[in-house]
């Protein structure tokens, strides 16, 4: 993540909200503890967009880095295809469609908030 993007999620506005995306867990994975879906958590600024943190549950400590690496410091506008892209190569793992299912969602649920705010945005 380049300087910049760095300084920028140091210094994030309070005005943040969480978007979540939601995937079922393959079926061989519920055995024993496992929860049957998977849940992401994205905390992002309203007003721009962009990513200051990300969680999901079940999700093992290196693969929780490698989520936090693919999506903080990005903006949601410029949509989830380059995430996932990044977390296709780089973590193989049986969870790891689920989690791009996971991060579409979330998307998906940003794009919904956006549009309900649009008119709150103009009568301003």
């Amino acid at each position: 993540m380049g300087q910049l993007l760095r300084e920028q999620v140091s210094q994030r506005a309070s005005d943040t909200m969480v978007v979540a995306g939601l995937a079922h867990m393959p079926q061989g994975l519920l055995k024993g503890e496992r929860s049957e879906a998977l849940v992401i958590g994205i905390e992002f600024e309203t007003e721009s967009g962009l990513i200051f943190g990300v969680v999901g549950t079940d999700v093992p400590p290196l693969g929780q880095k490698m989520l936090e690496e693919c999506m903080v410091g990005r903006n949601f506008t410029e949509g989830p295809s380059e995430p996932i892209r990044e977390l296709t190569r780089w973590y193989i793992s049986p969870i790891r469609l689920t989690l791009c299912t996971c991060i579409a969602g979330a998307y998906k649920a940003f794009e919904r908030y956006q549009l309900s705010e649009t008119p709150k945005q103009k009568s301003k």
